[in-house]
């Protein structure tokens, strides 16, 4: 049985669905088992990459909430950066980028792209531990800033990671479910990468949302421990909404992965929670406001 996509307001911007293929050269080098790749480089959007997803769905609240610009953090040569600057200004809305790290002194990579749409950028050339204990409340710095001009700021976290972006990768998984049953396939584990935990937290939730066993394995790619990371966009927020949801699910199956120099990180099950919940309502409509956890970030 074809699984159907969220109905959910959403703009169309990445050519999905995006091929899934197998890698039988490296099957065979590793003797097994079948591994295959989700090609969302070739999402079509800027330059391809996982976020488009998470924009299909931010773009229709940025517009609902009517934003005069759109802030957001990130490294220098973001990809999350220069997506979403070519998503915001493709509807005439003001985007800024705080990035963290020095000026680069060469026009190239993301941040030429992100000069050639246009965006604001403001650098932050400070130590790693400073910037996460600080970037909270130097968003909200900007964005007082801007309201005292009399405009209004839509923030957004690091990766973009937010329930309502991450339902982008709820239809992630639910099309690779549906390209796999179109293979006969059975799909035993999905391994992806974890900065923001955007991308497994909504392929951990679509999976268990179409009742699959697939298993999720998010291994880290950035230097935040796990109970950073349980803290880091989602928590609050979820504690003060998850009793307005019609019933909670329980949810498991996200794994983890040792990797050299860093910890790993999954999303907290409390959130994964949340978004199971949200699937299990007749309407799948959100029991909050989006605009907590933005501000959250």
């Amino acid at each position: 049985m074809r699984i159907i996509p969220i109905s959910f307001p959403r703009v169309r911007l990445g050519l999905f669905p995006t091929p899934f293929q197998e890698m039988k050269h490296l099957t065979k080098k590793l003797k097994g088992p079948r591994l295959f790749i989700k090609r969302d480089d070739l999402s079509g959007w800027l330059l391809g990459g996982n976020k488009a997803r998470k924009l299909e769905f931010l773009i229709p609240d940025i517009i609902k909430k009517e934003a005069d610009i759109v802030i957001t953090t990130a490294s220098v040569q973001s990809n999350w950066a220069a997506q979403l600057a070519a998503a915001v200004k493709s509807i005439n809305i003001e985007v800024l980028l705080v990035l963290r790290g020095m000026k680069p002194r060469n026009l190239q990579g993301n941040y030429l792209l992100d000069r050639l749409l246009g965006a604001k950028i403001r650098f932050l050339n400070v130590p790693i531990d400073d910037y996460r204990q600080n970037i909270n409340e130097i968003m909200e710095e900007i964005a007082e800033d801007y309201r005292k001009r009399g405009e209004k700021s839509y923030m957004l976290p690091g990766g973009g990671s937010t329930p309502l972006a991450d339902l982008g990768w709820v239809n992630g998984a639910f099309e690779l479910i549906n390209q796999a049953d179109e293979q006969d396939l059975r799909i035993d584990y999905v391994i992806v990468a974890g900065g923001s935990l955007g991308t497994a937290s909504g392929l951990a939730t679509g999976f268990k949302a179409c009742n699959s066993n697939v298993k999720t394995i998010c291994i880290s790619i950035s230097s935040n421990t796990k109970d950073e990371c349980k803290s880091k966009i989602f928590l609050i927020p979820l504690i003060n909404s998850i009793s307005l949801l019609p019933k909670k699910i329980s949810a498991s199956g996200i794994l983890t992965l040792p990797r050299p120099c860093s910890a790993v990180m999954t999303p907290p099950n409390l959130t994964v929670s949340l978004y199971i919940s949200l699937f299990a309502s007749l309407r799948f409509s959100l029991p909050f406001s989006t605009k907590s956890f933005i501000k959250s970030g």
